[in-house]
């Protein structure tokens, strides 16, 4: 599994990641799974 940080910016649908293999393991209509304070949200890729 790749490893890395994601910034999210509230009320955007922008994600930007550092050491991140989004360009090669990503395609549109999968999912990344992130906490944020300890509650896991489910996020669509566009």
């Amino acid at each position: 599994m790749s490893a890395g940080t994601l910034t999210l910016t509230n009320d955007t649908d922008a994600v930007t990641g550092s050491g991140t293999a989004f360009t090669t393991e990503l395609a549109a209509g999968d999912f990344i799974v992130v906490t944020v304070g300890g509650v896991p949200y489910t996020l669509p890729v566009k």
